[in-house]
């Protein structure tokens, strides 16, 4: 996870993408355990399924109109304009929204630590309970 240190937000590439329905795999998750916005690449609708689960997905910061393309080279081609666009974006601009989105990166953490449904998709060993790290208690106080 140290990577995560050098990045204003994570690029997710789900296991499926061409394939008809919705497969979320850890990997869709991940960004909402490690306190990063994120854009994911993945089946059409992928990300309105995240939405509703509960999950705030950084709307008001990230365009993710992508993800109401049901053509796949479309839906990619949308997917890469989004990124360049994110990419483009200056430190401050980035410092100015991860400020603002700290609400948000925040909600998402606990809706995720208190979603029990989530245990058989996350990967984590389960067999022993294990306390939350204190970092995680930090960024929910």
């Amino acid at each position: 996870y140290s990577h995560i240190h050098d990045t204003y937000y994570q690029v997710i590439t789900e296991t499926l993408y061409e394939q008809p329905g919705i497969f979320l795999s850890e990997k869709s998750y991940k960004p909402f355990l490690s306190c990063q916005p994120f854009i994911l690449c993945g089946q059409y609708h992928t990300i309105d399924v995240i939405r509703q689960q509960g999950y705030d997905v950084y709307d008001k910061w990230i365009n993710h109109e992508y993800d109401n393309i049901i053509e796949d080279r479309e839906r990619m081609s949308a997917f890469m304009k989004e990124i360049l666009r994110l990419n483009s974006l200056s430190h401050e601009e980035w410092t100015k929204m991860l400020k603002e989105m700290l609400p948000t990166i925040k909600k998402n953490l606990k809706h995720l630590i208190d979603s029990n449904d989530k245990k058989d998709i996350l990967s984590f060993n389960f067999s022993e309970l294990q306390p939350v790290s204190q970092r995680l208690i930090d960024i929910l106080a």
